[in-house]
């Protein structure tokens, strides 16, 4: 999962709601930038990387018990 982490773009996805409206922001070094409907392969790549997070964070709780 390490290898496939490095692959992907620096940065972490989050998702912020303002009525109805869905807004994506992607912070890189501290700083929060709206993301852009345009980028959607940017999104989709991030949204990755936040799932194979996740998942290796699961999997490590998983075998630590």
């Amino acid at each position: 999962m390490n290898k496939l982490l490095k692959t992907l773009p620096e940065g972490d996805l989050s998702i912020g709601h303002c009525s109805n409206s869905t807004k994506w922001f992607v912070t890189y070094n501290h700083e929060q930038h709206y993301l852009k409907k345009s980028n959607v392969d940017l999104a989709k790549k991030l949204a990755l990387k936040k799932y194979v997070k996740l998942m290796s964070n699961y999997s490590l709780t998983i075998s630590g018990n």
